[in-house]
């Protein structure tokens, strides 16, 4: 009964001084990330999305939205640049070959700053455990993604 009375005093504290600062402090840097982001790849962005909404593709068009926001961070938050990007060739196929650590964040920005300049996706294996995670199928999905099988590496190679 006591914790109950003290969750009860508690809760308008943490609302007020914890949740909303959160949230506010979120939208903040979510709005400077797309104010950034659309000062710098803002007619490129959307030159590429009126292209995507004129062929009806708006698979496509999410997908840039979604590899800009990804990009933008990796500017502010990590300074990220990408070396050597012309050694990647323009037409036909390579094999990339990435070891990431626990955390493979720095692939997920190579993966968006090949789309953004290059405009080529990356097909990515990864395990087929994410697939089965809530909320990731259409993501995995949307940036080419497969579960790494043999034949379904052996068919994206071919083609």
């Amino acid at each position: 009964d006591y914790m109950l009375w003290i969750k009860w005093l508690m809760s308008p504290i943490i609302l007020t001084f914890v949740i909303l600062p959160l949230i506010i402090l979120l939208l903040i840097y979510v709005s400077s990330s797309i104010s950034i982001f659309t000062k710098l790849t803002g007619k490129r962005l959307i030159r590429r999305l009126t292209e995507y909404v004129e062929h009806g593709d708006f698979w496509l068009g999410g997908r840039e939205i979604v590899a800009t926001l990804w990009d933008a961070h990796a500017w502010l938050w990590h300074g990220y640049e990408l070396w050597g990007l012309e050694n990647l060739p323009t037409e036909g196929g390579c094999i990339l070959l990435y070891y990431h650590g626990a955390i493979p964040v720095d692939y997920y920005y190579l993966v968006n700053r090949v789309l953004l300049l290059k405009e080529t996706m990356i097909h990515s294996v990864v395990d087929k455990f994410l697939f089965k995670t809530p909320g990731l199928r259409v993501i995995l999905e949307a940036f080419c993604c497969t579960p790494g099988t043999v034949d379904m590496c052996a068919e994206q190679l071919a083609e």
